[in-house]
């Protein structure tokens, strides 16, 4: 017997992450919105960031089908994000404002980079495949 979930449960959650209005570049693991928001000077581990226009097709997210089944969920580049509090890159954050929650963290590439830096994050997915 086969095995389906239907896009429309993958997309539920795919666009709730899409609607996140903040992305963040964080030193460390971020445990709460505050961690991931407030910059490492204050208790928090964000040490760049940059508004995001939240939802579907709006410009920063991207919901799709993948090839063999599956959805995913594209977020855009951004180039030149500044560089707010020196550390060292770890993890990247998409948060909403709104209700201050803590979307999805991920891991990055490990950067050292100073204040006044700026920093280019490439594309990237958040992949769901298909129900085996």
């Amino acid at each position: 017997m086969s095995k389906l979930c239907p896009d429309a449960a993958y997309d539920a959650l795919l666009n709730y992450i899409a609607n996140s209005d903040l992305i963040t570049v964080c030193q460390d693991t971020p445990e709460s919105y505050a961690d991931a928001t407030e910059l490492n000077d204050v208790g928090g581990d964000r040490i760049s960031g940059v508004a995001l226009t939240p939802g579907d097709g709006n410009g920063d997210f991207t919901i799709a089908s993948v090839v063999g089944g599956g959805r995913e969920l594209t977020v855009a580049l951004h180039n030149a994000v500044p560089v707010v509090k020196g550390g060292t890159t770890t993890h990247i954050c998409l948060t909403l404002l709104a209700d201050t929650t803590l979307h999805y963290i991920t891991t990055c590439d490990s950067r050292a980079v100073l204040n006044g830096d700026t920093l280019d994050l490439p594309a990237w997915t958040i992949t769901i495949g298909a129900a085996t």
